[in-house]
């Protein structure tokens, strides 16, 4: 299964008495797989966004503001085992990066999850 999100808003921004005004446009693909077999269950997931920032005109220090584009990715690998009834361990793992077209702003990340469901 796959979804796509558009948005758009136009923002005003006041910055030292000046103002500025641009379009913010973002887009967003998320994709995922899942799996139960008996007490065990995994999956992994995708997702890609993509915003742009039109250039936003004259900035508090006289400099032209510039359009920039963020793209960020995340992909997700998970699994779990129902060990009781309405009890489970879960646990995943997601990688992804942040990618600003900036060396100084772009970022990759690790992330460890693990959690235990109970309900009742």
């Amino acid at each position: 299964a796959y979804v796509l999100s558009e948005t758009q808003r136009r923002d005003e921004v006041v910055d030292g008495g000046a103002l500025a005004t641009g379009d913010i446009t973002g887009k967003t693909w998320v994709g995922g797989i899942g799996y139960d077999n008996g007490p065990w269950h995994a999956g992994a997931s995708y997702v890609r966004g993509r915003t742009d920032f039109d250039a936003l005109g004259i900035a508090a220090n006289n400099s032209n503001d510039v359009a920039i584009k963020v793209i960020d990715t995340t992909t997700t690998f998970g699994g779990g085992y129902a060990f009781a009834p309405g009890m489970s361990f879960r646990g995943s793992v997601s990688v992804g990066k942040i990618d600003t077209g900036t060396a100084a702003f772009n970022n990759r990340f690790t992330q460890v999850a693990t959690g235990l469901d109970v309900k009742f």
